[in-house]
């Protein structure tokens, strides 16, 4: 079971959207790439919190985490790593993909992977997210549990280890 929390007001970078982004709605799945149902739609958080305001101090639990990527690794090294790694994933392009900003145009990218067990602490999240750290050294160091994420860019399709998975059993 996979537990986080949804934003439904929020929809870009816009201040006036990440205003929205307090207080929440508690999402429970039971496959974790049904998570593909939300990321488009709405600003969403990896973690669960008391009363659904989202801030570290209201901090409960996180059932997966999540990465992003901007300007040093493309998305196919990514993938190649994280399939070596046998780890779940769900890719999705951020809403700057491709698109110059900073003068640097190049692919900009968010991944979530499940974690085994909830993280029940702060300071559990980010060891583990030190640890997916040495694994990506390029990945912007975001370890804050209470992150609210923008939506994914709707103008690109998500890649999971799912679908990865069925296209290999349908070569064999």
């Amino acid at each position: 079971m996979y537990k986080f929390t949804v934003f439904k007001k929020v929809k870009d970078k816009s201040k006036e959207s990440l205003r929205n982004g307090t207080k929440g709605e508690l999402i429970t799945i039971d496959n974790f790439f049904d998570l593909k149902n939300y990321v488009f739609e709405s600003g969403f958080s990896h973690s669960v919190f008391k009363d659904n305001y989202r801030n570290k101090k209201n901090f409960l639990r996180c059932d997966f985490v999540a990465i992003d990527i901007d300007e040093k690794l493309g998305h196919k090294e990514v993938i190649e790593d994280l399939i070596n790694l046998k780890l779940k994933f769900i890719l999705g392009f951020t809403t700057n993909h491709n698109k110059e900003k900073n003068g640097l145009k190049c692919e900009r990218f968010r991944f979530l992977v499940p974690l085994s067990e909830a993280m029940m602490s702060d300071a559990k999240h980010r060891a583990v997210l030190g640890e997916l750290f040495k694994v990506f050294p390029e990945a912007d160091r975001i370890d804050d549990p209470s992150r609210l994420w923008v939506p994914f860019n709707k103008d690109y399709e998500l890649i999971t280890s799912e679908e990865i998975s069925l296209k290999g059993n349908e070569n064999e």
